[in-house]
């Protein structure tokens, strides 16, 4: 039975079948990021037509403000990208809420397999 997003986002251990870091970055200070890199080689990506394709879910949960972004992020990568993808983590970049400070639960969910990989993080 594969644990849902938000029962990833509230685990207190952290799941590390997929691999993933991230980091806090502003390009003006109302303006929080959080640049998020997954390691593909953690994905389930299917080979078809040429084409290597997967998708996965990234959620951000703020702890105790109940405010999640949640995305789905599909790939659909020739052999090239793959390899280079590969080489280097996958980069995401996903804005928050100018007022969001404390406790950030990352989460990556493969849409596939349910693997998962989370983290967390303080934001100031």
């Amino acid at each position: 039975n594969m644990p849902t997003i938000e029962e990833l986002a509230t685990d207190p251990l952290d799941a590390t079948a997929i691999g993933l870091t991230a980091v806090e970055r502003r390009t003006k200070p109302e303006e929080p990021a959080i640049d998020v890199s997954v390691n593909l080689r953690d994905v389930h990506l299917e080979h078809e037509a040429e084409r290597w394709r997967g998708s996965f879910d990234l959620e951000l949960y703020l702890y105790g403000q109940q405010k999640t972004s949640l995305r789905t992020i599909n790939l659909d990568l020739n052999e090239e990208e793959l390899r280079s993808a590969l080489e280097t983590p996958y980069a995401i970049s996903t804005r928050l809420p100018p007022v969001a400070t404390g406790q950030l639960r990352i989460v990556v969910r493969d849409r596939a397999t349910g693997n998962a990989g989370s983290l967390r993080m303080q934001v100031n």
